[in-house]
């Protein structure tokens, strides 16, 4: 048992590895100098998106471990600035899906805590860390990364930018006509076209919306790696072949009931395996992988993740502590 924890520890910490980006939320020029940022944070993999999730987990597990150091104040003190700036970087992502994740997850964090020897002490003080935690993470998110934030929740636009910010760019100064003919829609002026591209309505209700109805058609699936034209608008991408922005349908687009169904039963029983374990073995650990595996299932609900191994791995992990 010892000899599998320590393997399991030395290859979880592997993941921790993104821990190094909190240094550009010190230093965020030096992100935008390195093509790693413009107004928003993603990293050397070019995807928000992608990059969100991989710090999702270093976050969580950095909290996990504020939350159970109470020998050592000093390391306290460190696990609680690193767990800001790993909070700081998500905020800086701009991915709703991340952020929404990570808030479900550090509630989710809470509870498990919380309810182990419950005390309204222990509920409270717990609550306060974690809420400092995203207050501070916030507070130090560069200004580009707070403002996309607010214009994303108050616009409720799938862009990470918003008319206002960029109509004065050379390269926003005309519609890409041809673009919009190709689909029939009507032409209106160069304004109207910029301002409702950029504030158009979440995209991921219609997607999905699509795909279950080509589902419901075929509900064996339809193989590995398909993906439809949609035509649907996405921000400031324009049309584009888009898959089910949906770890859930594409599992079932992919593989049919059967697939969805046995997708479902990993699940399952990988969070009966971590619930046996929080009552015989309550650890940072187990705690950790518990809330993250939680998260991750949260957040895969708004991308394609089957080729995101970082969940595979976290979902090993969670049979084999």
């Amino acid at each position: 048992m010892r000899i599998k924890r320590f393997y399991i520890k030395r290859y979880f910490y592997a993941l921790l590895v993104p821990i190094i980006y909190v240094f550009l939320i010190i230093f965020p020029g030096v992100a935008v100098h390195f093509n790693m940022a413009d107004i928003h944070f993603f990293g050397f993999t070019g995807n928000p998106n992608i990059i969100s999730k991989i710090l999702i987990i270093p976050a969580i597990f950095l909290i996990t471990k504020t939350l159970f150091e109470d020998k050592n104040k000093l390391l306290k003190i460190i696990y609680f600035i690193i767990s800001s700036l790993l909070v700081s970087l998500i905020f800086w992502t701009v991915s709703r899906g991340a952020i929404l994740s990570l808030l479900l997850g550090a509630i989710f964090l809470w509870i498990i805590f919380s309810r182990n020897n419950f005390n309204w002490k222990k509920l409270f003080y717990s609550g306060f860390i974690i809420f400092s935690i995203f207050l501070v993470g916030f507070l130090v998110t560069p200004k580009s990364g707070k403002d996309m934030i607010v214009n994303r929740i108050l616009y409720y636009t799938n862009s990470p930018y918003v008319y206002s910010q960029i109509k004065n760019i050379p390269e926003v100064g005309e519609v890409n006509i041809s673009e919009v003919s190709k689909v029939n829609m009507p032409v209106v002026s160069t304004e109207q076209s910029i301002e409702s591209k950029f504030k158009t309505r979440e995209p991921r209700f219609q997607i999905w919306s699509f795909y279950l109805n080509k589902i419901l058609m075929n509900p064996i699936g339809f193989g590995p790696n398909t993906h439809m034209q949609a035509y649907i608008l996405l921000g400031e991408d324009g049309f584009d072949r888009t898959g089910p922005h949906n770890t859930y349908i594409q599992v079932w687009l992919w593989g049919g009931i059967v697939g969805l169904l046995g997708f479902i039963y990993l699940l399952i029983n990988a969070f009966k395996n971590l619930k046996s374990k929080l009552k015989s073995d309550f650890t940072y650990m187990t705690v950790a992988i518990t809330a993250i595996l939680f998260t991750l299932l949260v957040s895969i609900t708004f991308d394609d993740s089957l080729s995101f191994y970082w969940f595979w791995i976290i979902l090993a992990f969670s049979f084999l502590l």
